[in-house]
């Protein structure tokens, strides 16, 4: 069954869902864009500093995804495993 466009922007959950995602977008695009201006700007670092300082975040963020998957496969449970990161990282 086929639901309409407006049907579907009268449902909370659709928002709700939308904002979850927006958290994360938000944050990534900071990270990406704006973070190594920031420390840049704010440093007064070389430019390889700056790139060592931007990358750590994303260094520590790939380890501790490994930990958090490994933590959810050995309980099994999935629903807090990804709601958890994606409602801090909001």
């Amino acid at each position: 069954e086929h639901t309409s466009f407006w049907r579907l922007a009268r449902n909370p959950m659709i928002w709700a869902m939308a904002l979850i995602y927006a958290g994360p977008s938000a944050t990534s695009t900071t990270l990406s864009v704006w973070q190594p201006q920031l420390i840049k700007a704010f440093g007064g670092l070389s430019n390889f500093e700056t790139g060592v300082l931007s990358a750590l975040p994303f260094g520590v963020a790939s380890l501790l995804m490994v930990w958090w998957g490994r933590s959810s496969d050995r309980s099994g449970e999935r629903r807090w495993h990804s709601a958890g990161p994606l409602i801090l990282i909001a």
